[in-house]
């Protein structure tokens, strides 16, 4: 029916599904809290996908980090701000 190269794949597949599938619910409830934390834009109707991947994580990681100077950069102002503000 099969080759021995596809049903050695198809073992592999199987093993490695075995493997993922448990923690398979901690991604989901995860990727659930981080969104939930971190809305994005334009996903109100939209199946937000689970951060599942290497490259997904890497582009979420981006994305807190530019969040994160944005944040100190907001920070820094306010203080300069408030500064001049009780020179004057």
């Amino acid at each position: 029916m099969f080759s021995k190269r596809a049903t050695t794949v198809l073992l592999r597949n199987k093993e490695l599904i075995l493997v993922v599938q448990p923690s398979l619910p901690q991604v989901v409830s995860l990727s659930n809290e981080y969104y939930h934390l971190i809305p994005k834009d334009g996903y109100a109707y939209e199946r937000i996908e689970p951060l599942d991947t290497m490259e997904k994580l890497n582009t979420e990681w981006r994305h807190v980090d530019s969040l994160l100077e944005i944040e100190l950069a907001t920070r820094m102002l306010a203080g300069a701000q408030y500064r001049v503000k009780g020179q004057n």
